[in-house]
């Protein structure tokens, strides 16, 4: 529980972790400007927990590494955060919390792949173009945005 508190914008609302609303301000058809993104929270879902979750969790130590270029600091907690997970029927259960300030990090550094990726609304195309990254490094995870995002 500590690592979640740690997260930007994520706040415990009873039993359940809320993020805030984006905010996304449109600049043009072609462009979009993110600000005030709160922490996204991610269910990820796998047969093969140990594995899809060292793909995820070294995937995202890189991405951090290529927008802020720290590669000293450990403490990832900061950044992103993957829960314990809980099994049932062959499947692992957890939820996956990426700190807001470090997807703008990401669309500032990807946002042509992210425009292109499946969705409306920037979370959309985000987790979009997440699970896509996650498929090209062989991740058998299934992601998705988690319902406490979207209250």
């Amino acid at each position: 529980m500590e690592s979640k508190a740690r997260l930007v914008s994520c706040v415990k609302d009873s039993d359940k972790w809320v993020a805030p609303k984006l905010t996304a301000t449109t600049v043009n058809k072609n462009s979009l400007t993110v600000t005030g993104i709160g922490t996204f929270i991610l269910d990820f879902q796998t047969t093969n927990f140990d594995d899809d979750s060292k793909i995820v969790m070294k995937m995202l130590y890189d991405y951090r590494v290529s927008v802020h270029g720290e590669t000293h600091n450990p403490q990832n907690q900061e950044y992103y955060t993957l829960d314990p997970p809980v099994s049932s029927a062959g499947w692992s259960f957890a939820k996956l919390f990426v700190a807001g300030q470090f997807v703008e990090k990401l669309y500032q550094r990807y946002s042509d792949q992210i425009e292109k990726s499946r969705g409306k609304k920037f979370e959309d195309k985000f987790v979009s173009w997440f699970a896509r990254e996650l498929e090209l490094r062989n991740c058998q995870a299934k992601i998705k945005i988690s319902q406490e995002m979207r209250i």
